[in-house]
Order: structure tokens, then sequence, then C-alpha cells
């Protein structure tokens, strides 16, 4: 009896793993899709300022 529910909890604690790992993974997805998102942003700010500078020097 106690094998039994030994096996039945350790299969629960590997579900709930598993739902945890799913979770992080999609927070770490989340997160790399902010910063690229905010790096192309930069980008966008950086090649949008260099490209008026001449402009604005001459």
């Amino acid at each position: 009896m106690s094998t039994a529910a030994t096996q039945v909890e350790s299969s629960g604690d590997l579900s709930n793993l598993s739902v945890l790992l799913c979770i992080e993974a999609l927070g770490v997805a989340v997160v790399q899709m902010l910063l690229a998102i905010t790096m192309v942003t930069i980008a966008n700010t950086v090649g949008t300022i260099l490209a008026f500078a001449p402009a604005k020097v001459v």
C-alpha cells in the first residue's frame, strides 16, 4: 500500500514539475520577445538619428 502511494505522489510531483517547467519556458520566451522588441526599437532609433544627422550637420 505504501509503495503505491509513493508512486502516485512521485507521478504527481513529476506532472507538477513539467507544468512548472512549461510555465518557466513561456516566461523565458516572453522575456526574450520583449528584449528583441526593445533591441529593434533601439536599432530603429539609432538608424533614424544616423540618417538625419548628416542633414542637420550640413
